[in-house]
């Protein structure tokens, strides 16, 4: 698995932690995001036929662009 999949627990925690949440709650959450991305990659990585790295590369760049679809990036 990517490395900044993994280590996007300590981001989620400290996201949880800013809006008030207990250490089971932000715990609980990066359980389930985690999970939910890394299916979501190998799903990808099978249905693209290529490595796990490049489909969660695809992710967030997809993920990143959308962001700044939001906040009005988009020009850039």
């Amino acid at each position: 698995r990517p490395d900044f999949i993994a280590n996007a627990g300590g981001v989620i925690c400290a996201a949880m932690e800013y809006q008030g949440a207990n250490q089971v709650a932000a715990f609980q959450s990066i359980e389930d995001k985690l999970r939910h991305n890394v299916k979501t990659v190998l799903e990808q990585s099978e249905q693209n036929h290529c490595l796990p790295r490049q489909a969660a590369v695809q992710m967030a760049v997809t993920r990143v662009k959308e962001a700044m679809k939001l906040r009005r990036w988009h020009l850039f």
